[in-house]
């Protein structure tokens, strides 16, 4: 599946969203992912998302 396709504009190409356009049903959005708990979560866009960022645990010893 390839998503929307929006042909209106000068160069035909896909538009952004929430960047150019208001409606997720045109738009393809570029997601935010993080891994939490073994499992990928969606943080952005807000239609989307099903979790909140999370800052990594503090790290202990030499890099």
């Amino acid at each position: 599946m390839n998503g929307a396709y929006y042909l209106a504009g000068p160069g035909q190409a896909a538009l952004a969203y929430p960047e150019l356009t208001p409606d997720p049903s045109i738009g393809q959005a570029h997601l935010v992912h993080q891994i939490q708990d073994g499992r990928h979560r969606i943080l952005a866009p807000s239609p989307y998302a099903d979790g909140r960022f999370r800052p990594p645990p503090p790290r202990f010893g030499p890099v």
